[in-house]
This record gives C-alpha cells, structure tokens and sequence, in this order.
C-alpha cells in the first residue's frame, strides 16, 4: 500500500480522535465556547481534506472537478481556518471576514477549475506548470494561500511587539510556536508533489495536535524558553518553504 494513502488514514482517524475529545472529554471551564467551536470546525476541515486523499485518483466528484483538485480545496480550507484560529486565539477581531473572503475566494478558485480547459490543479508538479504556463486557477491558489499565511503569522508579531501584559505575551509565544507547523502541513498537504505532500499531512496532523494541547492544558510558557522555540519553528519553517518554492 502507497504510502500516502496510509498516512491519510491515520491523520483522520487523528483529527477526528482529536475533535472527540474536544467535544465530549474538555471541560467547559477549559476553554472559551468560541475557541472550542472554531478548533472544532478546523478539525473537522483536517479530517476531510485527509480522506480526500483516501478517495480514487483522478475520478471526477463534482462536474469537471477532480479528487486532485478537491485535496488543494481541502487543505486551503484548512488553511483559512487556521489563519481565524489565530484571531480568535489572540481575542483580536476579524476571523469573521477573514472566513467569509476565505470562502469566497474558495467558491471563486473552484469554479475556475472546473471551468477551466485543463484540469491541473492538485496534479504532480502543478505549482511549477502554473507559473511556466500560466493557469488561472493555479496562480489563484497560490495568491490565496500567501494571502493566508500571512494572515495567520502577522497579528502575533504585532500582538508580541504591543504586549504590556506578561499573560499576552505568553500566549503570543505559545501562539507563535504552534501555529506554523499546521499551517505550512496545510499548504506542503495541497502541492501535489510526491514527498511533500506526506510532509504536510504529517505536519499537518502533528501540528494539529500541539495547537490543540497547547490551547487546552498550557496557561504559560517561560518568555526566553519560548522565544527561542518560537525562533527554531520560524527557522524551520523558512527552510520548508525554501524547499516547497525553490
């Protein structure tokens, strides 16, 4: 058995592992009833961009749009999700308008596709045909998924940098070593190349689950300790998308 499929299964069967205990096990007291919903729903769009992967390469699922293409929409959903997540994490406002450009953007992006003359999207090698030959609906992805990560990396920089209370920073730093694993796993599980796609669903479901600990049992991290955690998933993050662009 190929070794995606078998890395799929376990990440849904992770995710949905992951949003039962959440759900049934996580006492109210524990979390805020928003930050429970949104990680729920970001599970949920994890467990489902996973068992895209399970379903038959190539078949169509809806009009002209194919299972390849249905993995790019599922991991940038993930995405955009996870870029709200950090909004409703951090207190700050805008999660709502980031879903709702998100999900336009998505509904836009899968039009094109399967509008388009050729389906490419979520194929081997797609990224670097989209740039040679340019294709609409993969430029789009990509914009869209650049959009995103900056979306979800920014606000704890400025959050950090404005921070006069020691808990904000804190959680500013727990925030900021968590969150890029799941989201480069997002976009790495969305590129359709063989090495980096079992890359990003590893990432992704790793990532998944520290955010998720995280969030529930850690109230503070020590400030030098954390930055320097923070420092190294930065570092190992640029290197990522070093490998992922060059």
């Amino acid at each position: 058995m190929e070794l995606i499929p078998l890395i799929a299964l376990a990440g849904t069967a992770l995710h949905l592992g992951l949003l039962f205990w959440l759900q049934v096990r996580v006492r109210a007291e524990q979390l805020a009833p928003r930050l429970r919903r949104w990680l729920g729903v970001t599970l949920l769009a994890a467990a489902l961009t996973n068992l895209a992967f399970l379903l038959p390469r190539g078949e169509s699922v809806v009009e002209a749009l194919g299972t390849d293409a249905l993995k790019v929409l599922g991991a940038s959903l993930t995405l955009a999700l996870l870029s709200g997540l950090t909004y409703v994490f951090l207190q700050r406002r805008g999660s709502g308008t980031l879903i709702i450009l998100s999900l336009g953007w998505l509904a836009v992006l899968a039009v094109a596709t399967s509008q388009a003359d050729q389906t490419l999207l979520g194929t081997d090698g797609w990224l670097g045909e989209s740039v040679s030959d340019p294709y609409a609906p993969g430029l789009l992805t990509v914009a869209g998924w650049l959009a995103l990560a900056l979306a979800g990396l920014a606000p704890p920089f400025l959050v950090l940098y404005g921070a006069r209370l020691p808990e904000v920073a804190n959680r500013t730093v727990l925030w900021l070593i968590v969150i890029p694993f799941p989201l480069m796993g997002s976009i790495l599980a969305g590129s359709g190349s063989s090495g980096l796609v079992e890359l990003g669903l590893l990432g992704l479901g790793a990532g998944l689950a520290a955010t998720v600990f995280a969030v529930v049992r850690l109230q503070a991290v020590d400030m030098r300790r954390g930055l320097l955690l923070a420092f190294a998933s930065a570092t190992l993050t640029m290197l990522t998308a070093m490998v992922f662009f060059g």
